[in-house]
């Protein structure tokens, strides 16, 4: 009650419920509510407090994760700062400054932040995405960083050298008008 005012008795059932149901101890459910208090109030800005259904979910998230003792929640909560520390370089390399990313948008950019992707590599599949789509989309985007990923490609040095090899790699000629593809079909 300090830290979120009066509870209902729904609320309190919802906090026992991490307790009793999920096996977190009193003070990892403690935890708990103080790192949901800090992440809203970091994404909202001071007096905003998350509900309890935000502290509920979060729950799971950490006994899915087995944070069942106070070393392990403060090691899960000093990682998951430093990847939203990295959402405003990667909002501004997305052209989104300005502005708190919505929870759709952090899956992405938390994914991003684990692969280790720095903000410039970011803007370059930003860029790619533009031209290909001709406006923003989150999915096109994340397979593009998913497959530089997958080759090992993290930072903007690495995926520009890529290009030059596929570019400097001799095209097949084949004088069939890119038709080849057409009469492989047709001769199954």
């Amino acid at each position: 009650e300090h830290k979120l005012g009066p509870l209902s008795t729904p609320s309190v059932k919802k906090l026992l419920g991490l307790y009793e149901n999920l096996g977190l101890p009193a003070d990892v459910v403690y935890t708990l509510v103080n790192y949901c208090i800090a992440k809203k109030e970091q994404q909202f800005g001071e007096g905003r407090l998350p509900n309890m259904r935000e502290i509920e979910k979060e729950g799971y998230v950490w006994a899915r994760k087995e944070l069942f003792s106070i070393e392990k929640a403060s090691e899960y909560m000093k990682r998951e700062q430093a990847l939203r520390g990295r959402y405003p370089e990667y909002m501004a390399a997305l052209q989104m400054q300005g502005r708190a990313s919505a929870p759709s948008e952090e899956k992405y950019l938390s994914a991003w932040a684990e692969m280790g992707f720095p903000a410039e590599t970011v803007a370059e599949a930003y860029d790619r995405t533009i031209l290909h789509c001709h406006e923003f989309r989150w999915p096109y985007c994340n397979g593009i960083l998913k497959r530089w990923h997958e080759k090992g490609l993290h930072t903007l040095a690495e995926v520009k050298a890529e290009n030059a090899r596929e570019q400097s790699k001799p095209k097949k000629n084949t004088n069939d008008g890119g038709n080849a593809w057409m009469k492989e079909y047709l001769n199954q």
